[in-house]
């Protein structure tokens, strides 16, 4: 079957898309057949998304290793490869917010579509070697760290890249608990019996030598077991594919107790395909809750279900992708967590202290992804339908005052949502499409829920498309001037021919430059919405008083009559 490969990428139309013409990429527009082609197996897979057709082998999600078994959740999602929108009144097909690759068979052709990210620069002359930069810190969040002597890696290796950073991970969280242990039977032949004989086998290995010894059999609650095992293994196959990458991104801690389990087990003892036979089994103990999530990890590693999607080749899947604007909202939330550990603060909160001598100083704080109940009041109960999650909810705590010392007695005044639709940048200039009036909509509701005077989006935008990185701030309209929408644009840098890790590097100084413009800006915010917390309290006490002198007024005219 002639396979056809179609290179894209997030949220452009068709038309700007490529195809591979032997060794080299030509535009799609030269080609009508070709953009006929690509928009019915667009339409295929829009097909089988759609449907709830279990033999579709196209998997949709935030990463690879998230087994989302919350399939109302999904199907509440609309995965779209493409969608259909209207400008200046002509039908224009877009690609959606997934980057990955699929195939589809189309007329005795094999239709294979790579979108790629819009930050993510094509090599139109070698496009297997597309710089996967912004993808890479979506998935691997800068938990890896590089070097200059670290080989450059492409789309092929991204995923073991993560592979690496889960597996290390996993494990030390499992390590807590201790080495896995589990009952197993073993077979011995020497001279310590320690449990029952094994008379047939006996007789096949000793008889007629006067060697002393006897062949039995025992059980025992072991760390010789396959879990340990398919640990080592999977951990021994990166090294061996990737020895550099291991090496170099393998701390102490983790290495010397990779070797002691070794030592406590007869390893190597499985082949391969053995110790993944050996481990289908889920880990149904709950003590050993960690350990079920690193077995998950190994055998993806051991499948190479870790390999790059991105490859020519795929065996196991007609199509794997990536719905971007999750792995943008996560990556944000991660950002504000590492903020948390460098100020030795709790991880669920980034607190920034304003150390002025006067009395509005305050301690800001942001939670991610906070409940939010919507129409419900003191006398009725929490509806679970009515819940709003808003990416970022900031509160304020007044120094001094113990009446905000409780978690629950914060004072939520902002909100942000991460977004990562292109649009936005039009929006930096007040200009708001049709498309973002639902976004829009949804921050309004979500700051009044919390009684916040402030609201606003964080989106990436291209650093050719922003001069610097401001914090814009717009009014609702002429008539409410007092609550206030934030555009907050996060400038990624023009990948060139940098390494990863000194794009990252840039990534990364771009990130802190637009957090301490989001702080300097919410410091503002927090002082005003104190004020006017302060004013409507005292306002509220003067018609508390003016009501009891009016009701006193009432009940002695009416005595009097």
């Amino acid at each position: 079957m002639k396979e056809v490969v179609f290179y894209g990428q997030d949220y452009s139309p068709i038309d700007k898309s490529y195809y591979l013409d032997g060794t080299k990429l030509k535009k799609i527009d030269s080609d009508d057949n070709k953009k006929e082609l690509l928009s019915r197996a667009l339409d295929e897979i829009n097909r089988k998304l759609d449907s709830s057709d279990e033999s579709s082998r196209i998997v949709v999600g935030q990463t690879v290793l998230d087994d989302n078994n919350d399939v109302d959740n999904r199907k509440k999602r609309k995965f779209e490869i493409s969608n259909m929108v209207f400008e200046n009144g002509k039908n224009i097909i877009k690609f959606g917010p997934l980057v990955g690759t699929v195939t589809v068979p189309i007329d005795k052709r094999l239709v294979k579509i790579i979108i790629f990210s819009r930050f993510d620069k094509i090599n139109e002359d070698e496009p297997e070697k597309t710089s996967p930069y912004f993808l890479a810190s979506m998935l691997l969040k800068g938990k890896l760290k590089f070097h200059d002597r670290q080989v450059n890696f492409s789309y092929d290796n991204l995923f073991d890249f993560y592979m690496l950073w889960l597996l290390k991970k996993h494990f030390m969280e499992a390590m807590q608990k201790g080495f896995f242990k589990k009952y197993q039977r073993f077979e011995r032949n020497d001279d310590r019996v320690r449990g029952a004989i094994d008379i047939s086998r006996h007789i096949r290995l000793n008889m007629g030598l006067n060697n002393g010894r006897i062949a039995y059999s025992y059980r025992e609650n072991s760390v010789d077991n396959p879990i340990n095992h398919l640990i080592l293994t999977s951990y021994d196959y990166l090294k061996e594919k990737y020895p550099d990458m291991v090496e170099n991104n393998t701390d102490y801690e983790l290495e010397q107790m990779l070797k002691e389990l070794k030592y406590a087990i007869s390893y190597p003892k499985y082949s391969r395909r053995s110790i993944i036979s050996l481990n289908q089994m889920p880990i149904a103990h709950p003590f050993f809750t960690e350990y079920e999530e690193l077995r998950k990890v190994c055998l993806k590693i051991m499948r190479d279900e870790g390999v790059s999607p991105f490859q020519s080749e795929s065996e196991s899947l007609d199509g794997l992708l990536y719905y971007v604007p999750d792995l943008w909202e996560e990556y944000l939330q991660d950002v504000f967590e590492r903020k948390c550990r460098e100020f030795n603060r709790n991880l669920d909160y980034y607190e920034y202290d304003d150390n002025n001598d006067n009395e509005s100083s305050l301690r800001l704080s942001v939670k991610a992804q906070e409940k939010i109940y919507i129409m419900t009041d003191m006398d009725n109960d929490k509806n679970e339908q009515n819940t709003s999650y808003p990416d970022f909810v900031f509160s304020y705590e007044e120094q001094g005052n113990s009446f905000y010392e409780s978690e629950q007695e914060k004072v939520r005044f902002c909100i942000l949502d991460a977004k990562y639709k292109p649009d936005w940048k039009y929006a930096l200039k007040g200009k708001l499409l049709p498309k973002l009036r639902e976004d829009y909509d949804k921050c309004i509701r979500d700051m009044e829920s919390v009684n916040g005077t402030a609201t606003g989006v964080v989106f990436p935008m291209k650093s050719e498309d922003l001069k610097d990185s401001p914090v814009y701030m717009h009014q609702f309209s002429k008539f409410n001037k007092i609550r206030r929408f934030y555009t907050i644009p996060i400038e990624i840098p023009k990948i060139e021919e940098d390494l990863y890790y000194k794009w990252d590097k840039k990534m990364c100084d771009s990130i802190d430059k637009t957090m301490s413009n989001i702080i300097n800006s919410l410091k503002y915010e927090a002082c005003l919405h104190q004020k006017m917390k302060k004013a409507t309290e005292d306002i509220m006490k003067d018609y508390y008083k003016v009501f009891i002198s009016c009701e006193d007024m009432w009940v002695n005219s009416t005595e009097a009559q």
